[in-house]
């Protein structure tokens, strides 16, 4: 592994390490959502692994991803829906997304939902999203599921400037630059 690949790998699993301490072996408030925090394994599982950044569930985003990522101009940039169609947001509630260093951070008005993102041109995905398990209302952890199953499963994204597209199977939800 690389030098600066290294100094990448580093706050990244410091924050997926932050994470699965907020999602530790609690009760779960929120009935079925210890699916939706899955343990992600952070380690190579052998040395071949380490050279190409993979680890044992999923790839972290290096060489010709990364370029494809930056593409997008999301890293460092966070985004909040300005409309979603498909679903209907919790009243009072905001969907937003930070991106930096191949991770992404989601707040979708209950839980802090975050991990690495995988891009491969036309489709990002979050193969693991790790998720904090504060219990809220029903209709938050409900918002909570849609937003962690739409990053798990994959979304189709489009970038115009500061307007991010994201589209699933049955919602789409428009995205505003912040920064």
């Amino acid at each position: 592994m690389t030098p600066v690949l290294r100094l990448l790998a580093l706050p990244a699993l410091a924050g997926l390490l932050v994470l699965g301490a907020c999602a530790g072996s609690g009760s779960d408030a929120g009935g079925d959502d210890a699916d939706t925090a899955a343990s992600a394994s952070s380690a190579p599982t052998d040395d071949a692994d380490a050279d190409t950044g993979a680890t044992e569930d999923f790839a972290v985003p290096t060489g010709p991803d990364h370029d494809k990522q930056a593409a997008l101009d999301l890293e460092g940039r966070s985004f909040t829906a300005t409309e979603v169609t498909g679903r209907d947001l919790v009243p009072g509630s905001a969907v937003t997304a930070h991106f930096g260093e191949g991770m992404v951070s989601l707040d979708a008005g209950c839980n802090s939902l975050g991990g690495i993102f995988v891009f491969d041109g036309k489709t990002l995905t979050v193969p693991q999203l790790r998720s904090t398990r504060m219990a809220c209302s029903d209709e938050l952890m409900a918002q909570d599921r849609w937003i962690t199953e739409l990053f798990e499963s994959g979304v189709d994204v489009a970038q115009d400037g500061d307007v991010l597209t994201l589209r699933g199977d049955d919602v789409t939800v428009v995205l505003t630059a912040q920064d």
